[in-house]
């Protein structure tokens, strides 16, 4: 892993994660931003990647891992990925959760449904991620 290119903040991320062997990882919100660099710098490591995002399966990746579309203000999206997640592995040991949206306008200028759709990606749609990803770590008595 190159840590000069490593974001702020993510080396605890790879402290938890350079302890395990054979690792499954989740990332959410994989497609830009942190999630994304994330997913470039654990492609290096010995480890399977789960990318969720809107439209993942889109884009090309210079790396190998499942690409699983997911919108996180969907729970049927959500139960949708973990089906698919499950048809590769049984087994979940890290969910790395980037999912969010931003929104640089005005409070004043901001719609209901604005406000509404930045709490259910970055608030209700992390919470959701997280409770799929660790109902499935519990039969295993481990995961981060």
């Amino acid at each position: 892993m190159d840590t000069k290119k490593a974001p702020q903040g993510v080396f605890f991320v790879f402290a938890i994660i350079a302890l395990m062997e054979d690792r499954q990882i989740v990332i959410a919100g994989a497609s830009s931003g942190l999630g994304a660099e994330l997913a470039k710098l654990l492609s290096t490591e010995t480890s399977h990647l789960y990318l969720l995002a809107r439209s993942i399966e889109s884009q090309d990746l210079p790396f190998s891992a499942t690409k699983i579309n997911c919108d996180a203000r969907d729970v049927q999206s959500i139960k949708d990925a973990f089906k698919k997640i499950e048809e590769k592995t049984k087994r979940i040991d890290v969910i790395i959760n980037c999912v969010g949206r931003g929104l640089v306008k005005g409070l004043e200028e901001t719609t209901a449904e604005e406000i509404t759709d930045v709490i259910d990606t970055n608030l209700t749609g992390g919470i959701f991620l997280s409770q799929f990803a660790y109902q499935r770590m519990i039969p295993h008595h481990s995961g981060h």
